[in-house]
């Protein structure tokens, strides 16, 4: 799990540390971390395109914005800032809340609800967001210089916008679009045997997991 493998500096996870590992990804994602991840990544976002709008730098900001789905894709959540945010401040004080109102009379859940997914895909949507982030924050930076053409600034825009996008379907539906387009690859048997099967054996361990945290 992302919980675990964010220590990675410590106990069996540095015992067993090597290369590989360290640029691994979890097996299996719980949904309500990615959707944390996306509202962040959203949030982030509008306020980048609002600062750019108004010519104020977004150097830090988007660099930040680009570094975390670079590392996400290497390396799941060992080495992201927001990641350890989300798993050890975050997601506790949820379950801490939720705790405290399911002792009352009506039940509640705050926050986004346990949820657990295959992690190929995700790692799919990290490795996209990157190379989409990239590209817009980019232009974006290229716009602030006083000699770009205005094309340049509304391209940016169009790149960051998609990003926004499927932040949007993901922390707001649970809609994750790079999970759909290799799902579809994968019934549709365009991947390759290997990484089919890679999946198909992820989503049992999600029916363990999702199984385990219904009896809690």
């Amino acid at each position: 799990m992302a919980k675990t493998m964010a220590r990675w500096w410590k106990g069996e996870e540095r015992k067993r540390l090597t290369l590989s590992y360290f640029f691994s990804f979890p097996d299996i994602i719980n949904d309500a971390e990615a959707r944390t991840h996306a509202l962040f990544c959203w949030t982030l976002l509008i306020l980048i395109l609002i600062m750019n709008f108004f010519e104020k730098s977004v150097v830090l900001m988007g660099l930040y914005v680009c570094y975390g789905f670079v590392a996400r894709a290497c390396c799941g959540s060992r080495i992201d800032p927001q990641a350890h945010v989300i798993l050890f401040l975050v997601i506790p004080f949820r379950d801490w809340l939720n705790s405290k109102l399911n002792s009352k009379a009506h039940r509640r859940q705050v926050w986004f609800p346990n949820s657990f997914r295959a992690g190929t895909p995700k790692r799919v949507a990290q490795v996209t967001g990157a190379i989409i982030s990239i590209i817009g924050v980019t232009l974006l930076l290229l716009s602030q210089n006083a000699t770009a053409p205005p094309g340049v600034a509304i391209t940016g825009y169009v790149f960051l916008g998609m990003i926004i996008f499927a932040s949007t379907l993901q922390w707001a539906a649970d809609i994750c679009l790079a999970c759909v387009v290799v799902y579809y690859c994968v019934d549709h048997r365009i991947c390759s045997d290997a990484y089919c099967q890679a999946i198909n054996m992820e989503k049992v361990g999600v029916a363990f997991a999702d199984a385990a945290n219904n009896q809690c």
